[in-house]
């Protein structure tokens, strides 16, 4: 999060005809958690130099949670319940995402990113990111 520059935004998303997303923003010089469900944005001040983001996808409708946490042991729920409609692909896409819409630049860093599903149980190792 030191690189990230003003305006960027950087974290976890959920795709399907709309997007979902939880993640830090750095808007003056400070750095906040973020989340936008349906549009609706919501904002938490903090000291998140590292933060741990989840998100629980489940196929009951509208039942759909972000979460964070500073230690990645306790999470907490942040922004509301949402549902994931299909769009122009199958189901709910997850991913990781860093853009910024008031200048160019900044680097967003990842550690690492986990899936976990309750379907065919294979076992599949963490991916780890450089």
């Amino acid at each position: 999060t030191n690189e990230m520059k003003e305006g960027q935004k950087a974290g976890l998303c959920v795709m399907g005809k709309e997007y979902n997303l939880i993640g830090i923003v750095k808007e003056n010089g400070k750095l906040s958690l973020f989340s936008d469900i349906n549009s609706e944005v919501s904002t938490l001040a903090g000291n998140f130099a590292k933060i741990y983001l989840q998100v629980t996808v489940t196929s009951e409708k509208g039942n759909n949670q972000f979460y964070y946490s500073t230690d990645n042991k306790t999470y907490k729920p942040f922004g509301g319940k949402f549902i994931v409609n299909n769009g122009h692909w199958k189901g709910p896409k997850i991913g990781l995402f860093s853009y910024n819409e008031k200048e160019n630049g900044g680097v967003a860093k990842f550690d690492w990113y986990q899936y976990e599903h309750d379907g065919p149980q294979e076992i599949l190792p963490p991916v780890k990111l450089k």
